[in-house]
């Protein structure tokens, strides 16, 4: 009772000064399990309120969760169905679908996902429910789902539809709290888990106990995720195991394979560095580890004043993001399940696919064919659901993809009506994922849309054929897919004629101002790359051009920032103060302009590009596609034959004059 009249006084005294006064008719207690009922009794009337045994929701969370997880987050299950069985879901496309599931339904739960980690079960319980949505199940009644769910959650470019996994999503979400909390040691989460759970190590080092919180557990069960994403930059190596951590960028998994020698198990970074010059150690270097990894570790940028940290693998500035985070599980997990023996040409179909100008849903269509997902009667069959294979239409053989769409007798009337014709003669498909990929792959401009189109109208043709009676005249349907590609791609022209049209060719300068085209190329021996850059006026004259090999430090976007400090350097030395710098790469610009800081080795690339501002009067950056490049990109390629740095100043190699005359406006 001594601790009620101190929190009554407590209260009091908050009262006088802030103006405000509690209700206490609408104050409750929660009192633990092990609170006697007399205690409880003499608190609530010296308080002068009631007890009172479920705490509700906080910001639309449990405040507790007990044993029965599933059951606290039931209301999640509840705004799902109900947007999956409202009217307006019952109306959509599968592209609607599509959109309604993506945009809408998976949203749901991100919120709770960032503080809870949700059961295994009740995701798949979710999973099921728009599993059923996707493939058109309604009530009670059985739809087949003929693609499992884990692959409909692959990307769309490994030949899945891109949809979450929950438990995958959950992870990332929770692993980026951990990531906060490991960046932000003063913040009041921070604080209050440390000297709860954490008091004497790191959160990544924290322990779980048995009478912790299921915020705490969740949290901490995600660690796996920073653990598996994550490596060390080098500050001054004193944090850093040579053998044991990840700390080789550029190569994967980031941790040294060479054989353990000369250095012993417990040997850290710093010991293969000099503490006087505080450089790398290379002889040291070049005797214990493989060729490949010796030039790796001594491209590392050492810093002797910053200590070492962890930097996230999945962004070029090293920054945690979810969706990095969730790509890196999916990925993980796809290579679980086993993937393609020819991943990038696979890949390479899937992306022409969705690439295929015509409306989204008949993109999926294609999808759905060139997967397997439509009810043909030989899929039919082979699942139990009919007792014949047989071509409803021509009853001449059995209805596979190929033969539905391509081979019976309706559809090779459609294709020799289309113009399409000559790939209907002159090829002899197999199966209907290799004749999609011959056509998009040999077929002019337009082919490929009025390809999927009139297989997707003779589909239709066929299901009114077969359950409507009603029959289409194949001679004109081709006519008709032609009439719909074009209606549908003038339409498109008429939104897009509003859009600004890109430069295809190089812009000269504002006036009073020149402009700095910086281009590099890598070399065949990995070991050094070409940077070359031009100088032109607002007249399009050259005022300077440069080009030289540099060593190789890093990755592409290592080897950018490298060659647009070299060309800002000389640009600055030749007394040039308004100035456009442009080159071809997006995140390179990105990084500069981002008020983020950079966590990685870039870091230092950044902070010099940025500080070159204070020697211009004007300095713009901009991304510009290869063929406004032509000029940097030339110079580049030819400095793989310079033995030493060449500047020139009004003029230029006899390679680039033709170039640049090509580029006058």
């Amino acid at each position: 009772m001594v601790e009620c009249q101190a929190l009554l006084s407590i209260l009091d005294t908050y009262e006088q000064a802030s103006g405000q006064k509690l209700n206490y008719e609408k104050t409750s207690l929660f009192f633990s399990t092990n609170t006697p009922q007399a205690s409880r009794n003499a608190i609530c009337s010296t308080l002068s309120t009631t007890s009172t045994g479920d705490l509700g929701k906080y910001l639309g969370l449990p405040s507790i969760i007990g044993r029965g997880k599933k059951q606290a987050f039931t209301e999640i299950k509840q705004k799902v169905a109900r947007k999956l069985h409202g009217w307006k879901g019952k109306m959509l496309s599968q592209a609607g679908k599509e959109i309604l599931i993506k945009s809408v339904v998976q949203a749901i739960p991100v919120y709770t996902m960032s503080c809870f980690c949700l059961p295994d079960s009740f995701c798949n319980e979710i999973n099921s429910m728009v599993s059923n949505f996707w493939w058109g199940q309604r009530n009670t009644e059985r739809k087949i789902h003929w693609q499992k769910w884990s692959k409909l959650c692959r990307n769309k470019v490994d030949g899945g539809m891109g949809f979450r996994d929950l438990s995958l999503f959950n992870q990332a979400l929770l692993a980026k709290q951990g990531w906060r909390l490991l960046q932000n040691s003063n913040t009041l989460l921070h604080k209050v888990l440390k000297a709860k759970y954490f008091p004497n190590c790191s959160f990544m080092e924290a322990k779980i106990p048995s009478h912790s919180s299921y915020s705490w557990r969740s949290l901490a069960q995600a660690r796996h995720v920073i653990r598996r994403g994550t490596r060390w930059r080098i500050g001054n190596g004193s944090e850093v195991s040579i053998w044991r951590d990840k700390w080789i960028n550029s190569m994967h998994p980031c941790k040294i394979l060479s054989p353990r020698q000369i250095l012993p198990d417990s040997a850290m970074v710093s010991d293969l560095v000099d503490p006087e010059s505080n450089q790398w150690k290379e002889q040291l270097i070049d005797s214990i580890f493989w060729p490949e990894e010796a030039a790796q570790i001594k491209s590392i940028p050492m810093f002797s004043t910053r200590s070492d940290s962890l930097v996230w693998m999945g962004t070029p500035t090293g920054t945690f993001t979810t969706r990095s985070a969730y790509h890196m599980l999916a990925e993980d997990k796809n290579g679980q399940m086993g993937s393609s023996s020819n991943p990038e040409r696979l890949h390479a179909f899937w992306k022409s696919i969705w690439r295929v100008n015509v409306p989204h849903k008949i993109r999926v269509f294609m999808w759905r064919a060139c997967s397997s997902c439509l009810p043909t009667k030989t899929s039919l069959f082979t699942r139990g659901v009919t007792s014949f294979s047989l071509c409803p239409i021509c009853l001449d053989e059995a209805e596979t993809m190929l033969h539905s769409l391509w081979d019976c007798g309706f559809a090779k009337e459609c294709w020799q009506n289309s113009p399409l014709s000559h790939i209907r003669n002159a090829l002899r498909a197999t199966s209907w994922i290799d004749l999609v990929g011959h056509v998009l792959m040999k077929s002019g401009k337009l082919k490929g849309e009025v390809f999927f189109v009139l297989a997707w109208m003779i589909w239709g043709c066929r299901n009114d054929a077969w359950l409507n009676q009603s029959y289409s005249e194949a001679s004109k349907l081709g006519a008709k897919a032609v009439t719909y590609v074009e209606e549908y791609l003038d339409a498109n022209k008429r939104v897009e004629s509003m859009r600004p049209i890109a430069a295809q060719k190089w812009l000269p300068p504002p006036p009073n101002c020149v402009k700095l085209n910086v281009a590099w190329k890598k070399h065949t021996n990995r070991t050094s790359f070409g940077v070359g850059s031009v100088i032109r006026d607002d007249a399009s004259a050259l005022l300077a051009a440069h080009c030289e090999v540099l060593p190789q430090a890093g990755d592409d976007i290592q080897m950018a920032a490298t060659s647009v400090i070299t060309a800002l350097s000389i640009c600055q030395e030749a007394g040039f103060r308004n100035v456009m710098v442009e080159f071809s790469h997006s995140q390179l610009k990105a990084l500069i302009l981002s008020k983020e800081e950079c966590l990685t080795e870039l870091h230092e690339s950044i902070d010099r590009i940025r500080h070159f501002q204070l020697g211009f009067c004007f300095l713009d950056f901009h991304v510009i596609p290869g063929s406004c490049n032509r000029a940097a990109n030339s110079l580049a390629i030819h400095a793989k034959e310079a033995s030493e740095p060449s500047v020139w100043l009004e003029e230029g190699l006899a390679v680039l004059l033709p170039i640049v005359i090509a580029d006058l406006p």
